[in-house]
């Protein structure tokens, strides 16, 4: 899956990234057409408009049919929903391979990347993602497939593909002037260098991401920096830095990244020995964080437990952190065995066309020394004749 951080990014700058898809009103209904439109301002409006759609698309000619279908999957992908299907949409794209609207092509090709990005298959993602970059001149919709990609490759920690995608995508949105990608591309990039150990490249990326969002007066953008530059600060030490700059955060807390900065506060205010705000944002993560970060939370309450001589509240802690475990543990044997498995499948590609490109090479000189061979055998053919 896409992390958190990629997700914000994405929702921050959807509006501006998607262009509309070409569409060809004569040709298709005008409720579809709509719901084309909606998907780039409103994806939760435009599922509904498609639900309601399906009873009239069972006596719908294959054209609109798969337009619709095609639409279905554009509006899961815009409003976040995680696809779970390849079949589905492996026979849209099929389609318009061989017969449909050669101008949804390349959305065909971008949406079933993102579909085999969810299956975690990254080399027929990335293989897609390619195929709608070589179909589109839309600088907004390139930056947007390099973003994908550089997300799917850093997923793998293959950071120097990511950050040339991630960069790539900088381009793009600088040459459009589109602030908010310029900030999601730059926090990318910082990302990369704090998880290579280069933090003061990071910094650098994020204080130069800082300095547009502030242009903007953005404040999601804003947080987004933020939260990324506390993390590396607290992964330095540097808590007393770390805290100054959560605290904006706290003042102004949205869902979106409401148990991000719980996790930080709660690791901050228990090494500047605070305990009791410490245990407070532990308590909140308990709650409502994901499995991970309960994980942590329990760990640091029975810390505190034990720092405190509290016998019976450590043993609690320890007794639920046990049961958290377990259940982040096989969670992650299933993601790490796909993980392995999609890189494999992605070394495996690369080795394949590395094979291919040999061979070629030794086909073209082969070729070319066969060429000069039969050249030559005639001309010594005329001269003895003559």
């Amino acid at each position: 899956m896409i992390s958190t951080t990629c997700l914000l990014v994405l929702a921050a700058c959807r509006q501006a990234e998607v262009p509309p898809t070409v569409r060809p009103e004569t040709a298709y209904p005008a409720l579809l057409i709509k719901v084309d439109s909606l998907t780039e301002v409103d994806a939760t409006a435009a599922m509904q408009l498609i639900d309601s759609l399906q009873p009239a698309m069972a006596k719908a000619g294959e054209r609109e049919l798969r337009y619709y279908q095609l639409l279905t999957v554009k509006a899961q992908e815009a409003a976040g929903k995680r696809h779970s299907y390849t079949s589905f949409m492996r026979d849209v794209l099929d389609y318009y391979q061989q017969e449909g609207d050669s101008r949804l092509l390349p959305e065909a090709y971008y949406l079933m990347g993102c579909v085999w990005r969810d299956a975690n298959d990254l080399p027929q993602a990335l293989e897609c993602f390619q195929e709608a970059l070589k179909r589109t001149e839309v600088l907004p919709r390139r930056s947007l497939i390099y973003r994908q990609m550089g997300q799917l490759l850093e997923k793998q920690r293959l950071y120097d593909n990511a950050l040339t995608n991630f960069t790539q995508a900088y381009e793009a949105d600088s040459l459009l002037r589109h602030a908010s990608g310029m900030v999601a591309n730059l926090i990318s990039m910082g990302r990369l260098y704090h998880q290579r150990k280069a933090s003061d490249t990071a910094l650098h990326y994020f204080q130069k991401a800082e300095r547009i969002a502030d242009a903007q007066s953005s404040l999601p953008l804003k947080q987004l920096i933020a939260i990324e530059t506390a993390e590396m600060q607290l992964e330095q030490k540097a808590y007393n830095e770390a805290s100054q700059t959560i605290q904006p955060l706290l003042s102004h807390l949205t869902d979106d990244i409401r148990y991000r900065v719980y996790a930080i506060a709660a690791e901050v205010y228990f090494a500047q020995w605070r305990y009791p705000l410490s245990a407070r944002y532990c308590n909140e993560l308990i709650l409502y964080g994901t499995e991970s970060q309960r994980l942590r939370a329990h760990q640091l309450l029975a810390q505190i437990a034990i720092r405190r001589k509290d016998t019976q509240t450590a043993l609690v802690a320890l007794n639920n952190y046990e049961g958290s475990l377990n259940r982040l543990l096989e969670t992650q044997a299933v993601e790490t065995m796909a993980e392995m498995n999609s890189l494999y499948n992605y070394q495996q590609a690369l080795k394949e066309k590395e094979e291919l490109a040999v061979k070629g090479e030794r086909k073209s000189k082969t070729i070319a020394w066969l060429t000069a061979l039969i050249a030559a055998s005639g001309l010594a053919g005329m001269v003895a004749y003559g």
